[in-house]
């Protein structure tokens, strides 16, 4: 491997070489992210060509792709956002749905010329028809973000501008839709001469109609039993709810999903007073320890130094060392593997040693801290050794160490202040005595070319270094006589602590660490049950920081944030609608999608983070477009006359290809973020799976479960009706 030394060389010569180019993993992830986004749109179209079988219609859709994604630069810039990870995230988690309501215009316009209208008022007729329900179901998209003013800490720093950028996109779809795609449509829905017509392309498009006929027409048999069976479909849905109960319990739990920057990092302590010389020598040790791992590209070593941001100021007995290794295309083993690999390599005794990977989003925290409060040091440290103890037991805690840092020699100076008040002086003039001694005051300062430094007196080294020396320190008394310091105080030598942190106006000791192969809440889940029968003296506790408290935190606010989404989509739904009741029926295809979303998480053996969070809450505002369309078909045609049954019975077969367009098209806009394939795509990875395992799932069971539930709400409206009318006649007999 490469390895670079943070001094110059001996010849005076001084190398320049970049160390970390954070811009280079930004620029990768932006590039993949960008890339998953045409590749999610082009899927989108496909599936468009595949259900309209018509390139021109198709061509109507996707000229939509652009223009929204265009117009959405223009909300986003006047809002502050920047071109971003995660704002370019939303963008590409806009790009499947940026074509729902188009599709459902476009089909709907199509159909409506099927009918034998003129082209022209077939789309006026037809945009007409759905856009109080695309707006309803935009509206609802959008509502599901406005809650995100609950959110606080990191999570509102990635949820905002994702709600920001996503909300904007669908704002600009719906504009598109209800314009662009009605002014294209008369002109690219024109029959072709049957001429022009390529005789493969039109056997093709006759197979796929002829399939999706048997589609709709076996779906409309499934609807008419699941019509006549209507006890049965709610216990099957019900039993889902059951099964993802179970499921959720034992899923584990992440805060920010783990990224690979291809760059791991080991902070190395000495015992303090350690020269400067032995700890280069144990920084050497260490780097041939672990340069010949094959994957690693280049090592920066820095001695001296705490290593925060590449610092140059610290201690001599600190250093750190800063690991590339080659991107994750080109090689078989992942950053954590490598960096477990690095954590048994490394073996320099008396020393602690932290080997950590570093992440695209850094939040300051460490994945285990177990804080012990309390008084008295001596207690904590004694706790905290046995607490050590215990969670190094835990499987998955890796790289564990405490918070107390080894005593630095020091003299202890204790003065009797009984003695000193005979000369007339108190503690604290003794003290300030022996601070101008030891550390020096600024008596004057000396200028010279317009500079101006200090001129600091204080005791020679040999006076002050030595404790007999010390001792006979001269302390000025009121009364104008001098006094030894050792007839005022006694004068020992011993270790004082290092560092001492408070908490809560409680001294704290923190045990540390990392985990490896598991995920952050079994492992914290472990530590707790193992220390809950954990001795604790009185005046003593125990509490849990670092990622876990930030995850905790985090989760709080998103889950507060989607009950208000849901509650927002309600309200959104009922003043379109002009009902509480059909919105009601709506909100059933929710808990449906929470299904799919924990399913499609445990089938990719991903955890639940705050990445699938915020995806459960888009999911929230998507998954009920599909039961919006299908309950505004079924209200319409009640309101034309129609029986409620047949009503229901026609809606379902008649949009189940603008539902299944629209599902697809996003499912599929989404894949390529899913797969989490590219370089810096893994933040939205969980997101994508969560909306697409809901989505999915949900959408074949709202086609089910959404006219039996519409049907058992009916039923039981009628029967309240009958009863309010029958106390009404017979309070008027």
């Amino acid at each position: 491997a490469n390895v670079t030394y943070s001094a110059p060389t001996e010849t005076g010569e001084v190398e320049v070489r970049v160390l970390s180019d954070s811009s280079r993993m930004i620029v990768t992830s932006l590039k993949s992210i960008a890339s998953s986004g045409l590749q999610g749109a082009i899927l989108a179209i496909l599936v468009l060509l595949f259900f309209l079988r018509h390139l021109r219609a198709t061509f109507a859709i996707a000229i939509s792709i652009p223009v929204a994604v265009i117009s959405t630069f223009g909300p986003v810039y006047f809002s502050g956002t920047t071109l971003n990870i995660i704002s370019m995230a939303g963008l590409s988690l806009g790009v499947g749905m940026m074509v729902d309501n188009s599709i459902v215009v476009l089909e709907n316009i199509f159909r409506h010329k099927e009918m034998g209208k003129d082209i022209v008022q077939a789309a006026e007729d037809g945009t007409a028809e759905v856009s109080l329900a695309i707006t309803a179901s935009t509206l609802t998209s959008v509502a599901v973000f406005l809650p995100v003013v609950w959110v606080t800490g990191l999570a509102q720093l990635f949820f905002r501008e994702l709600a920001l950028t996503i909300s904007f996109s669908l704002l600009m779809s719906l504009l598109t839709a209800v314009t662009l795609v009605p002014m294209m449509a008369p002109r690219l829905l024109k029959d072709r001469p049957a001429r022009r017509r390529i005789p493969w392309a039109v056997r093709l498009s006759d197979r796929i109609g002829q399939w999706l006929e048997r589609l709709e027409a076996a779906y409309g048999r499934l609807l008419d039993w699941a019509l006549g069976h209507r006890w049965h479909v709610v216990g099957i849905g019900a039993s889902f709810l059951v099964l993802v109960a179970l499921v959720l319990g034992q899923m584990g739990l992440e805060f920010i999903p783990s990224s690979d920057t291809s760059q791991f990092r080991v902070s190395i302590e000495l015992a303090p007073g350690t020269r400067l010389d032995e700890t280069q020598a144990a920084v050497e040790q260490a780097v041939a320890q672990i340069q010949d791992i094959p994957e690693l590209q280049s090592l920066y070593v820095a001695v001296g130094t705490t290593g925060g941001a590449y610092s140059t100021g610290g201690e001599s007995n600190q250093a750190f060392i800063v690991g590339t290794v080659s991107r994750p295309g080109q090689r078989r083993r992942s950053l954590d593997e490598i960096v477990e690999d690095v954590r048994g390599r490394i073996v320099l005794p008396g020393a602690k040693v932290t080997v950590a990977t570093t992440g695209i989003i850094e939040t300051g925290g460490n994945d285990i801290e177990v804080q012990i409060k309390g008084d008295d040091m001596e207690v904590l440290e004694d706790l905290s050794k046995q607490v050590l103890a215990i969670v190094a037991q835990v499987p998955g805690a890796r790289g564990l160490d405490t918070s107390i840092s080894e005593g630095r020699p020091e003299v202890q100076i204790r003065v009797d202040r009984a003695r000193a008040a005979r000369y007339g002086l108190t503690a604290s003039q003794v003290a300030a005595t022996v601070q101008s001694a030891v550390r020096g005051q600024v008596v004057t300062q000396y200028r010279v070319g317009g500079e101006e430094y200090d001129i600091r007196l204080m005791a020679t080294e040999a006076a002050r270094s030595d404790v007999n020396a010390l001792r006979q320190l001269p302390i000025a008394t009121p009364l104008g006589q001098t006094v030894p310091l050792g007839e005022l105080a006694e004068l020992t030598r011993g270790v004082g602590p290092a560092t001492i942190d408070r908490e809560d106006q409680m001294r704290v000791v923190k045990i540390i660490g990392q985990i490896y192969g598991r995920d952050l809440g079994s492992v914290i889940n472990d530590i707790k049950a193992r220390l809950a029968d954990f001795p604790l003296p009185p005046g003593y506790e125990i509490a849990y920081g670092g990622d876990y408290e930030l995850m905790e935190e985090a989760m709080t606010g998103l889950v507060q944030t989607l009950i208000f989404s849901v509650a927002l989509v309600y309200l959104v739904m009922a003043a379109q609608f002009e009902s509480f009741l059909h919105p009601f029926v709506i909100l059933f295809s929710i808990p449906l999608a929470l299904v799919g979303a924990v399913l499609g998480l445990v089938l990719t053996g991903r955890s639940m983070d705050m990445s699938a969070m915020i995806g459960l809450i888009l999911l929230a505002g998507v998954v009920v477009n599909n039961a919006i369309v299908l309950v505004d078909y079924i209200n319409q045609l009640r309101r034309q006359g129609m029986d409620r049954d047949e009503a229901v019975r026609l809606t379902g077969p008649r949009r189940l290809r603008p539902v299944l367009m629209t599902t697809l098209t996003t499912v599929l806009g989404l894949l390529p973020l899913a797969l989490g394939l590219s370089e810096g795509a893994e933040l939205e990875a969980p997101l994508a799976t969560v909306v697409i395992g809901g989505l999915t799932l949900s959408t074949l069971l709202t086609l089910v479960v959404i006219p039996v539930v519409y049907t058992l709400f009916d039923d039981l409206v009628v029967r309240v009706q009958r009863r309010a009318s029958a106390r009404i006649r017979a309070a008027a007999m």
